[in-house]
């Protein structure tokens, strides 16, 4: 069963990419912060989760950046959060 177990940093690691192409985009400043890489998952799951976890991250990214304006309107900056655990957040500050 060992086998069939890959780390989920395999997927993570395609998401530098997609956070840094999504903030361009929308002129944000967004820091990727990615937890648990090293979490073991069956390959065929983290396959699975490959395109819709791409998409959530590309939506929070971009749903969560476009309200993001200081009070001299300058735009403001981001942070995405990657964790092994089922949680990806994006919070302003």
């Amino acid at each position: 069963m060992k086998i069939r177990m890959v780390p989920v940093d395999q997927l993570f690691r395609r998401f530098p990419r997609v956070v840094r192409d999504v903030a361009r985009q929308c002129g944000k400043e967004i820091e990727l912060v990615v937890k648990g890489a090293d979490t073991d998952l069956d390959k065929r799951i983290l396959d699975a989760l490959a395109e819709p976890l791409t998409h959530l991250v590309r939506n929070a990214i971009v749903t969560a950046s476009n309200p993001l304006r200081s009070v001299s309107g300058q735009a403001s900056a981001a942070r995405a959060h990657c964790d092994s655990r089922p949680i990806i957040r994006v919070i302003r500050w």
